[in-house]
């Protein structure tokens, strides 16, 4: 369904793990009967995920924090909800997020995105609720200023 996108003309490819997290994203706001996945939903699996709970618990963040900030605020945004959906599609931050994440590819001249590009895309939104929660759960919230000197595990 996500394996490879067209961006900016030229074809691209996510990752195992990229499309792991979008699935199981779209995968939990269809069983929590949402309308919508959302980047909480992406970031509540992607912080699961082995190489970025790791990173995460580096970093002094405090995932119980985490979880119960992003399930307070699917559970607010679901009572917005006029009814419950079987059928949750990717909402417009959704597909920016996922857009972000090829742009970090695309500026290390990566035809693959990875869960790197993923999570710095939702901690660099500024606006966003999901890296926001992420932050003011991390002692040093500073410390993803350098994301990119973190020896990442992906393979390219």
């Amino acid at each position: 369904e996500f394996r490879r996108v067209l961006f900016r003309s030229r074809e691209v490819t996510l990752s195992e793990e990229v499309e792991e997290v979008l699935q199981g994203a779209l995968n939990a706001a269809r069983e929590a009967g949402h309308a919508q996945a959302t980047p909480a939903h992406v970031a509540l699996v992607m912080m699961f995920a082995e190489e970025v709970s790791l990173y995460l618990e580096r970093c002094g963040t405090d995932l119980v924090a985490v979880e119960s900030r992003l399930r307070q605020q699917l559970e607010d945004d679901a009572a917005d909800e006029e009814e419950a959906s079987e059928d949750a599609q990717p909402s417009a931050a959704f597909h920016a997020l996922v857009e972000a994440a090829m742009l970090c590819a695309d500026e290390d001249e990566r035809e693959c995105v990875m869960l790197r590009d993923l999570f710095f895309a939702m901690i660099e939104e500024p606006e966003g609720a999901a890296g926001l929660a992420i932050r003011e759960a991390t002692r040093d919230p500073e410390i993803f200023d350098d994301l990119g000197a973190y020896p990442w595990e992906e393979n390219e």
